[in-house]
């Protein structure tokens, strides 16, 4: 498992009142997002309202992060608030009305938004993009939340709404031996641990 502190992504540079984009194809990205809501859930003793675009959310990867951090898993997981969506309608239902009260409700550190744009494929629906977008940014200053978003990337026109709104962009790239995160004018790169393996910082010592 690919712990994104010991790769250069330290959790505390995810400001708050600030939107963060993480975007490419590599499973690396998901994976980050989780790792931040155990933190965010686990250490910081603060909620977490995780908006699932991208049926990405899984409960047992989390969990795993969570005992790898040291955390209480339970509470992790009451800590982390979940509504997925699976049409554009839903998706912008979530983010435009029902957005506001869940924020006002758990007081949340982070707000996760997982794969945007991801169902907003045609050209008819790009105000329901534009609009969801624009209620995340207004959300996140009025409530000063952490915010991280992910999509896939690319260059069609629902990602680059996305990154035009975003305050900073990480973009993922992955080659079979290597992953190159673009932090800016940051560059990471490093070589990623198979599905089941853990790097030696997973493991804690016994005195």
């Amino acid at each position: 498992m690919n712990n994104p502190r010991s790769c250069g992504l330290d959790p505390v540079g995810f400001k708050a009142s600030a939107v963060t984009l993480v975007e490419g194809t590599s499973a690396f990205v998901p994976e980050l997002l989780l790792h931040l809501c155990a933190y965010t859930a686990g250490r910081r003793k603060q909620d977490v309202v995780f908006v699932d675009g991208g049926n990405s959310f899984n409960p047992y990867t989390l969990r795993r992060i969570t005992k790898l951090m040291q955390a209480d898993p339970k509470t992790v997981l009451q800590r982390t608030h979940v509504a997925r969506a699976f049409t554009e309608y839903q998706l912008n239902d979530l983010l435009v009305q029902q957005l506001t009260p869940a924020i006002k409700q758990w007081e949340p550190g982070m707000l996760a938004v997982a794969y945007l744009p991801y169902l907003f494929g045609d050209m008819r629906v790009r105000k329901l993009l534009e609009q969801a977008v624009e209620h995340i940014k207004e959300a996140t200053r009025t409530y000063h939340t952490t915010t991280i978003v992910t999509s896939y990337g690319g260059n069609w026109w629902g990602a680059k709404i996305v990154e035009e709104y975003a305050d900073r962009v990480i973009r993922v790239v992955q080659r079979r031996k290597l992953i190159r995160i673009m932090d800016e004018k940051d560059v990471i790169e490093f070589a990623p641990v198979s599905q089941g393996q853990m790097r030696l910082d997973a493991y804690m010592a016994v005195v």
